[in-house]
């Protein structure tokens, strides 16, 4: 991520109840600001793509669609 990226604010929500396939569901929802300027599609496309990336690596981590 580029140095004046920054996440003020990650929501997290999760299912209180197991899903019926036995595993718990979670939603983020990130916001992305810069405090410099306006960022471009580019700038949050690559952040994103850290994210899902890290993310990835983690073993019990399914991230539907991707």
């Amino acid at each position: 991520m580029s140095a004046n990226l920054i996440i003020p604010r990650v929501a997290f929500s999760a299912d209180p109840a197991l899903s019926s396939n036995g595993r718990y569901r979670s939603r983020f929802r990130f916001i992305f600001q810069s405090k410099d300027k306006t960022l471009t599609v580019k700038e949050i496309e690559n952040a994103m793509k850290n994210i899902i990336d890290e993310s990835k690596k983690i073993k019990s981590v399914e991230i539907p669609g991707i």
